[in-house]
């Protein structure tokens, strides 16, 4: 925890219900493929592909510069979800 407070801020202690820490190599058939992702978080290159089409809202670490991290899953999930509650406030 201690350690997470440091990198992420105060926001860390109080947003993490429980986690766990596993190595993607020791699980069986999960080889994805690595590159190097261009730009950071604010980086126009992604605003398209996080948006919606239709109804149809996308997540997944491919859509974040952290890609091959869940750390870009997560945060990916987080921005899908929080624009369909936007949006289904909204209506």
């Amino acid at each position: 925890m201690a350690a997470g407070v440091k990198i992420y801020g105060e926001k860390y202690r109080t947003r993490l219900a429980s986690s766990f820490s596993h190595h993607w190599r020791q699980t069986p058939h999960l080889e994805a493929a690595w590159h190097d992702t261009p730009g950071g978080p604010d980086d126009i290159r992604y605003k398209p592909l996080n948006e919606p089409t239709g109804r149809v809202y996308f997540a997944g670490d491919w859509l974040s510069y952290t890609d091959a991290w869940q750390h870009g899953a997560f945060t990916s999930a987080q921005k899908a979800v929080t624009a369909l509650h936007a949006r289904v406030l909204s209506s």
